[in-house]
């Protein structure tokens, strides 16, 4: 893994507060996913979710000088219609809200290149660590699974299943906890580095809720798409 740090790639990481950010960012995910196999092409161009309009779901993006988003995933907190993933792994996830610890999943991410995911899941850590995320989750196709074990310390969380929104295609669930993760002075050292390379503020880590306008617009981009 190269490790590049947010002064020397000029790309900007940071909360999706606009539309047209969170259009970006849905628009890379539909292609990417499109091209990947995952999904069929949408009429709108985008990739929205039940769950993109909930103030507990956060859409991070790395930016170009020239404002073009190269990168995006998002970080689903639990929420009265859990998360996604739960809809392959319900009793695994049922057990970890027994435990009454705060967890989210990180979803659609999507990327021109893989270094463009690094500055966008180190925001998205530091603002996990500020909100006081403790488990993070992850749905991921079984090759990808060493990548987040070795380099981003997560674990096994479930065993290999079909998701039925990505065409049946395999995921295998993980799970991170973040604060053992955050203690170890051994684990994922390198990758620790470069997330902590990364200095945001206050004021940039303060969680976005979409405006009312703007959760219609999207919600009528749905309904589009399920009509179309």
């Amino acid at each position: 893994m190269i490790a590049i740090t947010k002064q020397e790639n000029k790309r900007t990481p940071k909360i999706a507060r606009e539309r047209e950010e969170i259009k970006a960012a849905r628009k890379l995910v539909h292609d990417n996913y499109v091209q990947a196999g995952l999904i069929d092409p949408i009429p709108t161009g985008l990739h929205l979710t039940p769950f993109d309009t909930s103030p507990l779901t956060q859409v991070f993006i790395v930016k170009q000088p020239d404002d073009a988003v190269v990168s995006t995933l998002s970080l689903i907190e639990d929420q009265a219609n859990g998360i996604p993933m739960e809809a392959i792994y319900p009793d695994e996830i049922k057990h970890l809200r027994q435990r009454d610890e705060r967890f989210a999943e990180i979803s659609c991410l999507a990327s021109q290149d893989r270094q463009g995911l690094i500055p966008a899941l180190a925001i998205m850590y530091h603002f996990a660590q500020a909100a006081r995320i403790q488990h993070l989750l992850i749905a991921v196709h079984p090759h990808h699974a060493a990548y987040y074990e070795r380099f981003h310390g997560f674990e096994r969380f479930g065993r290999m299943r079909p998701y039925r929104t990505v065409k049946e295609n395999p995921a295998i669930g993980l799970i991170h906890d973040i604060n053992m993760w955050a203690r170890s002075e051994t684990k994922c050292k390198s990758y620790k580095q470069v997330v902590y390379d990364y200095a945001f503020s206050e004021a940039e880590l303060i969680r976005h809720e979409m405006s009312q306008e703007d959760r219609t617009y999207f919600r009528q981009s749905m309904l589009r798409h399920v009509h179309s």
